[in-house]
């Protein structure tokens, strides 16, 4: 079965984090989660109403995929941000095409 929707994701961690970093990302990052929580509410309607296309086409739309991959993308990136994984302005690649 070959399916169109990416599966990989790659986070390119920082070498070195300032002794800064933890304490200010902790406010950087408030704004970011708040938003990743409300995306996060309507990916989970997304969700239901594309197991509802399944259940009847035996298929799920491809736009419903696309956002529920854009959201966990963007979830990702703001828990990296968070942990000091990456920089507050890092991109999240899918590896197999789709979003950049």
């Amino acid at each position: 079965m070959s399916s169109g929707y990416a599966r990989d994701a790659e986070v390119v961690c920082t070498e070195r984090v300032g002794r800064w970093r933890p304490m200010l990302n902790g406010l950087l990052v408030g704004p970011p989660s708040l938003w990743s929580a409300t995306l996060g509410l309507g990916a989970a309607v997304v969700a239901f109403v594309g197991w509802l296309a399944i259940l009847f086409t035996d298929r799920l739309p491809e736009r419903l995929g696309y956002y529920l991959v854009a959201v966990l993308c963007y979830q990702w990136r703001v828990r990296a941000c968070l942990y000091g994984l990456i920089r507050s302005g890092a991109k999240c690649v899918l590896l197999e095409g789709g979003l950049e």
